[in-house]
């Protein structure tokens, strides 16, 4: 399931629900069978290394996460690190991929994964190449396959402003929930004012380097689109 797939069956979800009134079927007496709930996971990842603040200070974020991959991206002043991904097994958590001496450019890591079970609660981090400093621990969750069916928890928002001094509690609140993924719906960012591009990053930056927002994007995957702010 791509993120054109989610987008598509988000919206035929909604309408279908708007559609279906008291939920009962044209058939006589017939109800539809209920999705069933999210398998419960287990308590984050306790990985190896000491959290390295000053040099993995923004968040970890794990976007457009398929069936079976998603796309990790991260800011660091390391030169080179290694990043770790475990998955859920059962009660615990199990490595899966393991990607060592990737090279930051411009101060941003951006690696490609796929292979991944479906459907399956993913934790993963950045580490230094000795393993003793690292980032927090991020999560994310592959998609269900086509034919999968049971209930998803689905976050959005849209129009972040990074003057405002109330740092964005519906977003903290969102990072506990272990959503499916998070949906940004353009505007992320608020950049009235930017006559430069350094202006635009400040914007960028300021939202960025909120708590709730880099706790949010580290807690789900995140699909994006674009408005008039991008």
């Amino acid at each position: 399931m791509n993120r054109r797939e989610v987008l598509l069956s988000v919206g035929a979800s909604a309408t279908l629900l708007a559609c279906s009134g008291d939920g009962t079927t044209d058939g006589p007496g017939t109800q539809p069978t209920p999705a069933p709930d999210r398998p419960a996971e287990p308590e984050p990842w306790a990985a190896p290394g000491a959290y390295d603040e000053a040099a993995f200070g923004w968040s970890l974020l794990a976007g457009d996460a398929t069936s079976n991959g998603v796309v990790l991206v991260a800011r660091t002043t390391e030169l080179t690190v290694d990043c770790v991904v475990v998955a859920q097994d059962g009660t615990g958590w199990t490595e899966v991929a393991r990607t060592t001496g990737v090279t930051a450019t411009d101060g941003s890591v951006r690696i490609e994964l796929d292979g991944l079970a479906p459907d399956t609660a993913h934790n993963w981090i950045l580490a230094s190449t000795d393993g003793a400093r690292r980032t927090l621990v991020g999560r994310f969750r592959t998609a269900p396959t086509n034919d999968g069916f049971r209930k998803l928890v689905i976050g959005a928002t849209s129009c972040l402003n990074p003057d405002g001094d109330v740092g964005f509690p519906g977003l903290a609140f969102a990072a506990t929930e272990r959503l499916d993924a998070f949906l940004l719906l353009g505007d992320t960012v608020y950049a009235d004012g930017s006559r430069t591009v350094d202006d635009y990053r400040a914007f960028w930056r300021g939202v960025c380097q909120t708590p709730s927002f880099r706790d949010l994007v580290a807690s789900t995957s995140v699909i994006a689109t674009w408005d008039d702010h991008e």
